[in-house]
C-alpha cells in the first residue's frame, strides 16, 4: 500500500486488516517499488500523490515495465481529482481499477475484492499450466524427463555448446535382458525397478545434467561441460551402481554407449550424436553387456 498521508494510511490498513489481509505500508514510491522486486504481492494499492519524486502513475508504469510476471499483479489507484481525464490516464497507465477519496469503505472492499479475486484465479491457472507442462515432458513412472522434452531442448544444448566451444556428452543406457524381467517377475516388479534406477540415475548426475527415460528400459543422460574423458568415468561408476543396485532384490546391469563433442571441436546436430551413442551401446551389448562403449569406427564396423 502507497500512500503519504498518515491518516488516511491508517484508515485504510484497518480496513484491510479486517479483510485478513497483511499490509505493508510505503509513503513513496521509490520505497514501494524497492520493496516490490523484493518481495511478493498480490495486489499494490496506490495514491496518485506520494511524497518523493515519484508519483503513483509512476509505480504503476514501473510495475507494468517489470521484466517478469511481476507486471501483471493488479493495482488499484486511488486519487482525490475528480478530473476524468486524470481517471483516464490512471487506468492507460496500467492500473486495473480506480477509487475516488474520501474512500467509502463498502466500494474499497468490494473492488479491492475483486481484484484479490482474479489474482487469485490467475495464480490457479498458471499453476495448472505448469502442471501441465510438467505432465507433457516428465515419464509418469519415473519421474525424469521424456523423450518429447529431449526432442524439445536437447538440440538447444548442442547448439551452445558449439556456439561457446564447451564440451558435452552424452549416455545411452539399457537394461540388460531386462524382457527376462518382466516376464518371470511379472510387469509391476518391472516398474519398480525401472523407477529404483530412476531415482539413482538423478543422485549420481549434476543439477544441470539432463536424465530422460528414453523408452521402455532405455535411457539418456545429457552432461553439459563434461568432456570424453569425465564421461567414460561417468558412465562406468554408473554401470557399476546399477550392478550394485539390485532393486527388489534382482541382480540388474546394463550396457552404456558414449558419444561426445569436444571443446572447440566438430559441429553436430543432436540426432547425430544420440545415434553415435545408440551404435556405441549396441557394440556393449554385443561385447558382453554390463559394459560401457566409446563411439567409434570400430563401433560402426561392428554394428554394420
Amino acid at each position: 500500500y502507497v500512500e503519504d498521508s498518515p491518516t488516511t494510511a491508517q484508515l485504510t490498513i484497518n480496513t484491510l486488516n479486517e479483510m485478513g489481509l497483511e499490509v505493508d505500508h510505503y509513503p513513496s514510491g521509490e520505497d514501494a517499488l524497492e520493496a516490490f522486486w523484493k518481495r511478493d504481492y498480490d495486489v499494490v494499492i496506490t495514491d496518485v500523490v506520494l511524497e518523493g519524486e515519484m508519483s503513483g502513475l509512476n509505480v504503476v508504469r514501473g510495475i507494468r515495465s517489470a521484466p517478469t510476471e511481476k507486471r501483471e499483479i493488479p493495482v488499484l489507484a486511488v486519487s482525490g481529482h475528480e478530473d476524468m481525464s486524470r481517471r483516464v490516464e490512471i487506468l492507460h497507465s496500467g492500473a486495473n481499477d480506480y477509487i475516488e477519496k474520501p474512500i467509502v469503505e463498502d466500494e474499497f472492499k468490494a473492488r479491492l475484492g475483486n481484484l484479490i479475486t482474479s489474482k487469485q484465479l490467475l495464480d490457479q491457472v498458471r499453476s495448472q499450466q505448469e502442471e501441465l507442462r510438467k505432465l507433457a515432458v516428465t515419464d509418469q513412472l519415473t519421474g525424469l524427463y521424456n523423450r518429447t522434452y529431449l526432442a524439445e531442448t536437447a538440440q538447444k544444448y548442442v547448439s551452445s555448446a558449439i556456439r561457446h566451444q564447451e564440451s558435452l556428452s552424452l549416455l545411452m543406457l539399457d537394461l540388460d535382458m531386462f524382457k527376462d524381467i518382466n516376464d518371470t517377475h511379472g510387469h509391476a516388479v518391472g516398474d519398480k525397478v525401472l523407477t529404483a534406477i530412476g531415482r539413482m540415475l538423478t543422485s549420481r548426475c549434476r543439477e544441470e545434467d539432463v536424465v530422460a527415460r528414453f523408452g521402455g528400459e532405455e535411457f539418456i543422460i545429457l552432461l553439459p561441460r563434461c568432456d570424453l574423458e569425465n564421461a567414460i568415468y561417468k558412465a562406468e561408476h554408473l554401470c557399476r551402481f546399477i550392478h550394485e543396485l539390485q532393486p527388489e532384490g534382482l541382480k540388474v546391469s546394463a550396457s552404456f554407449g558414449v558419444s561426445s563433442i569436444h571443446q572447440g571441436g566438430r559441429h553436430i546436430d543432436f540426432e547425430k550424436l544420440l545415434k553415435e551413442a545408440d551404435t556405441a551401446l549396441y557394440a556393449a551389448k554385443d561385447n558382453g553387456r554390463n559394459r560401457v562403449e566409446v563411439f567409434s569406427d570400430d563401433c560402426l564396423e561392428a554394428s554394420a
